[in-house]
């Protein structure tokens, strides 16, 4: 099991400005050594979504001295100095993020006098994705030529001028999508929501992940890893590139499954999105009753899969070459089922839980299943739940019981403990955690029991075996929780389509909601009253659960001992 920490380390009462993370200095492995922490998530190098230059100089550049007095590091010795504790960094790569930030620049253009923050120095100007393409600071940055030897062509053979014009997400009349919670409102920045359906954005995302494994990173993380179904929260994508491929997924399908909606249709000449605004819909209002919505869903399913693989194998392929292992993550925010094809692909699952409370069992148990063995390490949403209540609590000197409830329960259930960051920066500003600061931790979270407790045998049923678990260790009295249900069953009942199977207490399989089209959905939590299983074993007091030896010899004690 990893003991993960998200690892953005914003600076206090500061806005978490993505993608590029704050410095990193040697107290910070200090502190992450004390955490008995192995593993970081959105821990380095994120700055590809700006440009590539800018990530190589997160990765190299030359620290000043004065800087080196207080220990920061890049990011490339920060990776190293955590290999030597034993800690893997994964770099965290924003998949469906592009930027453009306000930067104030000297006469000569050779010198950066502020960036995104603004002092009112120098000639305003704007620094990005559309700049690197266009190579318009030489003096600042290498040619976009230097990371691909011919440019970079579309999908029409056409050379690209202008990478955030040419990959970014589009509404139904042709707007360009945001990526509007990583923009600060009172900040002049951009965050275009990418695609990666569009050929040229996957070979960008490649020369990122080669950068990132050439500093040294243990692993890739590939954040929001479901663009672009993503975009249709914003009422996308209709860019080149999905339409296209919709069309295609359409004339490939046999005549019988063919909607009945376009019969009679010219599929050569079928664009999804002049066809709904011909129709009245802007796939924004009433969006899941609007025509051909599941169908598009569905393409989409096929596509995410499809496309996290190619990017899954490369970074297997080019670690490989660089005589390495690395390992392949993602964030698959709420493990919506559309995410289970991914996991094959991947060595460890990283959740954004979609809303958190204090105790989740049958999100843990739904975790450790959907991972079916592999390690899972589960973040907080900072907005949805309870961590808005939790951290000024928890920087005040309380709720310490609430926050180790928590992480025993998660241990507990098979996966790794959740990790609780400042509120996300974007709109609040961050916290700093008095209960995480390595001088007020708790001893009880931080130091390794000496014996375990193991949730043995095949619990969860078809290889979704819960994980080794660290042993429970509860207030005196305390008790879990309601009793929930056990996820038993996970399969795939199609290209990027899965059904979820749970038992109540008789045994008996109920199976999850679907969608009129036959779409599987997540399993909600069921009802307390209906769905009686204990979830930790015989007892609802945090009982230490007996591993295979000591339940052995229970067994055989009972069948040897004279009744009483």
């Amino acid at each position: 099991m990893e003991r993960g920490v998200y690892f953005d380390a914003w600076f206090p009462r500061q806005h978490c400005y993505h993608p590029s993370l704050p410095p990193r200095r040697l107290k910070m492995i200090e502190d992450l050594e004390s955490y008995r922490a192995t593993a970081l998530v959105w821990s380095a190098l994120g700055g590809g979504s700006i440009s590539l230059p800018y990530l190589e100089q997160e990765a190299w550049q030359k620290i000043d001295p004065r800087f080196r007095m207080y220990g920061f590091i890049n990011d490339a010795e920060f990776i190293q100095h955590c290999q030597k504790k034993g800690i893997k960094v994964f770099g965290i790569v924003f998949e469906v993020q592009g930027w453009e930030f306000p930067v104030e620049l000297n006469e000569t253009e050779d010198e950066i006098l502020a960036l995104n923050e603004l002092r009112g120095e120098g000639k305003k100007r704007w620094l990005g994705l559309r700049e690197f393409t266009q190579n318009r600071y030489p003096k600042l940055w290498r040619p976009l030529e230097h990371y691909f030897s011919g440019g970079l062509v579309n999908s029409d053979g056409e050379q690209v001028t202008d990478l955030l014009e040419e990959c970014v997400s589009r509404d139904i009349f042709g707007a360009p999508c945001h990526s509007t919670w990583v923009e600060c409102p009172d900040r002049e920045h951009y965050a275009y929501l990418m695609d990666r359906n569009n050929p040229v954005w996957r070979e960008y995302l490649k020369a990122i992940i080669r950068i990132q494994i050439d500093a040294g990173v243990a692993g890739v993380q590939l954040d929001e890893a479901d663009l672009p179904i993503f975009a249709t929260g914003y009422g996308g994508c209709f860019c080149k590139d999905c339409m296209k491929l919709f069309k295609a997924y359409l004339q490939k399908l046999p005549a019988q499954d063919l909607p009945k909606e376009l019969e009679g249709e010219d599929l050569e000449a079928f664009h999804y999105g002049s066809w709904l605004l011909q129709r009245g819909y802007d796939f924004k209002a009433n969006r899941e009753s609007t025509p051909l919505y599941w169908d598009y869903i569905r393409f989409q399913r096929q596509t995410i899969v499809e496309y996290f693989g190619e990017l899954a194998d490369y970074i297997k392929s080019y670690g490989a070459q660089k005589g390495r292992d690395v390992q392949v993550s993602g964030n698959f925010y709420y493990l919506s089922p559309h995410y289970y094809p991914f996991e094959p692909k991947t060595d460890i699952l990283i959740t954004e839980m979609d809303s958190t409370s204090y105790r989740q069992p049958s999100w843990c148990r739904y975790s450790a299943g959907f991972a079916g063995g592999k390690p899972v390490i589960v973040v907080e949403n900072p907005y949805g739940g309870v961590p808005p209540e939790l951290l000024p609590k928890l920087k005040s000197g309380q709720g310490y019981d609430l926050f180790r409830m928590m992480q025993y329960e998660a241990s507990a259930l098979g996966i790794n403990e959740r990790p609780v960051r400042g509120l996300d920066g974007q709109r609040h500003r961050g916290l700093v955690l008095g209960a995480a600061r390595p001088g007020r931790r708790d001893p009880g979270l931080h130091r390794r029991p000496r014996r375990r407790a193991v949730l043995h045998g095949d619990l969860l049923g078809n290889g979704c075996r819960v994980q080794r678990a660290e042993q429970l260790r509860l207030p005196r009295g305390a008790r879990i929780g309601p009793s929930v249900p056990v996820l038993v069953g996970v399969r795939r009942a199609g290209r990027g389509e899965t059904t979820f199977r749970s038992r109540d207490a008789a045994g008996r399989q109920a199976a999850a909601g679907h969608d009129h089209a036959g779409s599987a959905q997540p399993v909600p939590d069921p009802d307390p009253a209906r769905m009686q299983l204990s979830h930790l074993g015989p007892g609802t007091r945090g009982e230490r659960v007996p591993g295979p030896r000591r339940a052995r010899a229970r067994d055989r004690r009972r069948r040897t001992e004279p009744a009483r």
